[in-house]
C-alpha cells in the first residue's frame, strides 16, 4: 500500500501534487466506505425483493424466460422476462389484480421507446413503501424474445410524477 501511495505521489507531481494526492485518496476512501457500509443492506434488500417477487404469481399463460437481479450500495433489483400471446390489456389487468393483493399500489403508466423507435411499448409502475414494481411491455411491433417483464427495485428512482408532482405512496 505504501508503494502505491508513493507511486501516486510521483504521478501527481511530487510535493506540489500533495493536494491531488489528498483528493484521490478522499475519493477512494468514500467509495470503499460506501461499499463496506451500504452493500450489505442492499444485499439484504435484494433478498427481500426476491422473496416478494417469488410470492407474485406470473400470468398463467406466460412462459418464464431470463431471470435477473443485481445489487450495489443503495440499490437492488430482481426481475424476469416472459413470453405470451396475451395482449397488453390482459397482462396489465392480471398484474393490477395480482400486485394489489400483495399490497402494491398503481402509480402511473407511460409509453416507452427503444432507441427512439416506437414499438408500442408501455410501462406500468407500482409502489409498495420504498420498493418499485415495473411491468414493462415490449410492444406489439417489437421483435424481441420476450413480450413483457416484471422488475422489483429499490433505490433506482423515486416515483414522483414530474408533471403532476404526485408521489407514489
Amino acid at each position: 500500500m505504501l508503494q502505491f501511495l508513493q507511486l501516486l505521489k510521483v504521478a501527481l507531481g511530487g510535493r506540489r501534487g500533495t493536494a491531488g494526492y489528498v483528493i484521490v485518496l478522499a475519493i477512494v476512501s468514500v467509495v470503499v466506505y460506501d461499499n463496506v457500509v451500504n452493500a450489505p443492506k442492499a444485499q439484504m434488500v435484494q433478498a427481500r425483493l426476491r422473496q416478494e417477487f417469488e410470492s407474485i404469481r406470473p400470468l398463467p399463460s406466460a412462459v418464464p424466460g431470463e431471470r435477473s437481479g443485481s445489487y450495489k450500495p443503495r440499490m437492488a433489483w430482481v426481475g424476469r422476462r416472459y413470453t405470451t400471446a396475451a395482449p397488453y390489456s390482459q397482462i396489465r389487468a392480471y398484474y393490477d389484480a395480482e400486485l394489489t393483493t400483495h399490497g402494491w399500489n398503481f402509480h402511473r403508466e407511460r409509453r416507452t421507446r427503444d432507441w427512439f423507435r416506437d414499438f408500442g411499448g408501455v410501462k406500468a409502475e407500482y409502489c409498495k413503501g420504498p420498493y418499485t414494481a415495473s411491468l414493462d411491455y415490449a410492444g406489439d411491433r417489437a421483435d424481441y424474445v420476450w413480450v413483457f417483464s416484471l422488475d422489483l427495485t429499490w433505490g433506482h428512482d423515486a416515483l414522483i410524477d414530474e408533471w403532476r408532482g404526485r408521489a407514489c405512496k
